[in-house]
């Protein structure tokens, strides 16, 4: 069980690690960094000693020196009676090629007997997910998507060439689901809230949203296209609007800090919801305040 500084859950749980970069917003992985420090940490149980930053070919990177491992004693932790939101796989794509059916289905089958939690999956591979559910579906043990009302599916998206994940999400049979624009790095405001103008239903679609720029001291934290970070604001705010006015949830993570913003000096973040502009000072979870 890990403890997280991630705001919106209560704890994460790796039960894989192994991972490839998959669109931009992988280019600068939070991840490998924290698995790193992690190897290193005598304190920490025997599965996360075993993680490693070993790159298995140019994009591939996973744990014990090998590119891929699953953790089927992972799932034990989840058995705790202490209601939580937990984050599966947050340091790697649960639905990477890699993961076998037995194992996933492993998990759902946990997720099924644990409805007292709430548990988000979150995934770039939205065509592995779906593929994965319409065969556990005819032969899991647990009816999906009726025996999870206590999950939402969510995908990243980064920018406009990623919005496609959300068609495929959508199309998903699920109680809840949501999108990640974290690490926001395009212009996607636009066919964002024509998408939610147009839906009749669009909680239907969607219920909850969550941005944030990328955790970098410069580079791409608030800024893409040479636009100054106050545009990234502009953009968030869009986003919100529009979601508050759909009736979606929303998130605000984080984002550059326009208070100690000195140009042409490094952009600086903050998590601070005091240091948001006021119309993007709002975060909700995706069942309210729960627990």
């Amino acid at each position: 069980m890990g403890q997280t500084e991630i705001p919106y859950c209560d704890a994460t749980l790796d039960v894989s690690l192994g991972c490839r970069k998959r669109s931009p917003g992988c280019d600068h992985c939070w991840a490998l960094p924290v698995v790193y420090r992690m190897t290193r940490n005598p304190s920490l149980d025997g599965l996360h000693k075993s993680l490693t930053t070993t790159h298995c070919g140019e994009r591939m990177w996973g744990c014990g020196g090998v590119s891929y491992q699953w953790f089927p004693e992972a799932l034990d932790k989840l058995l705790t009676k202490r209601p939580r939101f937990w984050f599966l796989n947050s340091k790697s794509d649960l639905f990477d090629e890699r993961a076998g059916f037995a194992d996933l289905a492993a998990l759902f089958d946990r997720i099924a007997e644990t409805p007292w939690h709430r548990y988000m999956i979150l995934t770039k591979e939205v065509g592995r997910l779906s593929a994965f559910l319409g065969a556990y579906e005819n032969e899991g043990r647990f009816n999906w998507p009726s025996n999870f009302g206590h999950v939402i599916l969510m995908t990243s998206i980064e920018g406009a060439a990623q919005m496609t994940r959300w068609d495929h999400l959508a199309a998903i049979p699920a109680v809840h689901r949501g999108i990640s624009f974290e690490p926001l790095l395009g212009p996607v405001a636009h066919e964002l809230v024509k998408r939610l103008q147009e839906s009749q239903t669009p909680a239907a679609d969607i219920d909850w949203i969550v941005i944030g720029c990328e955790k970098l001291l410069g580079g791409r934290a608030g800024r893409w296209a040479g636009e100054e970070p106050d545009a990234w604001w502009g953009v968030t705010a869009l986003i919100v609007n529009a979601a508050v006015k759909a009736d979606v949830r929303v998130w605000m993570k984080q984002g550059p800090n326009l208070t100690h913003f000195a140009p042409p000096g490094p952009i600086k973040v903050t998590a601070a919801l005091a240091d948001f502009p006021p119309h993007c000072q709002i975060q909700q979870r995706p069942w309210g305040d729960w627990p």
